[in-house]
């Protein structure tokens, strides 16, 4: 290429958006939409209030951060484990459980495969519900977890409401999957529509966490 040439983007004629560049402007007005709906409650606090720090993580994938931040609010926001297993998650929500945060708030991912009632039902060939070893018998501590809901935390007389939800648009096979509303182009619909899942997040919601 001549010395003097400037490579594309930045000059010659104006090529026609790919595919991509147009689910990336239209998911970028639909996420604007959304924040502007009315109603939402202010973050900032009273005058002179010390922040709230939350902390979060996710795809720790059976690994144990051993430098995690300190914050006021742990959160969690997907795949624990690798495969899915009693074992995994249970080692995970342990190590989620001993972190000095004041509160700890789980999410599962599409990983977490045990955690999906209705994924296990329908692999009854994978190693998940067993005796002794199944979702119910997982010990938590007091580690919140939430699955398409959200929790109000007091922090130091503050209010803070969090929605999580582990739902993702299907990729393969794994956990808390939904088929995908805009394949197989891509792109969204015209009107502007959008998963349903989103019209339970309650408007006056601090922090939200989900894929849907």
């Amino acid at each position: 290429m001549p010395a003097n040439t400037i490579s594309r983007p930045f000059v010659g004629q104006a090529q026609k958006k790919s595919v991509a560049e147009k689910l990336a402007t239209r998911l970028y007005d639909l996420a604007r939409r959304l924040d502007d709906r009315p109603a939402c409650r202010p973050t900032t606090g009273q005058p002179g209030a010390t922040p709230v720090r939350i902390v979060c993580i996710s795809d720790t994938h059976n690994t144990s951060p051993s430098d995690l931040p300190m914050g006021d609010i742990l959160v969690h926001a997907g795949d624990l484990s690798q495969f899915g297993t009693f074992a995994e998650i249970q080692a995970q929500l342990s190590w989620l459980a001993s972190q000095p945060h004041p509160h700890k708030i789980a999410i599962a991912g599409n990983h977490d495969l045990l955690l999906d009632a209705a994924f296990v039902a329908a692999h009854p060939d994978r190693e998940l519900d067993r005796p002794g070893k199944a979702r119910g018998d997982l010990e938590w501590g007091d580690v919140r977890y939430l699955e398409h809901e959200d929790v109000d935390l007091t922090v130091r007389d503050r209010s803070v409401r969090i929605f999580g939800s582990p739902w993702t648009p299907r990729c393969g096979t794994w956990a808390f999957q939904y088929e995908d509303a805009y394949a197989p182009s891509g792109i969204p619909p015209e009107d502007g529509s959008i998963h349903p899942g989103y019209l339970r997040i309650a408007i006056m919601t601090d922090v939200r966490r989900g894929n849907v």
